[in-house]
């Protein structure tokens, strides 16, 4: 889920970085359930570039 967008704005676009809540978390993977992490956002549901139902990529440092 998208806590906020890094450039200060109220949504995010296509390639803007988000921070943002781990919802689903594999058993043994090293992103735990309820951390923030830092995404690249790659895909998204509104052409708005709203946070809600858009899909973002993690830095390859983090899992």
């Amino acid at each position: 889920m998208c806590i906020q967008s890094l450039k200060g704005k109220k949504g995010a676009r296509l390639g803007d970085t988000i921070g943002a809540s781990v919802k689903e978390a594999m058993p043994n993977g090293k992103v735990k359930k309820g951390k923030v992490v830092y995404g690249l956002v790659v895909r998204a549901a509104m052409q708005r570039g709203r946070c809600d139902g858009s899909e973002s990529i993690l830095p390859k440092a983090e899992y």
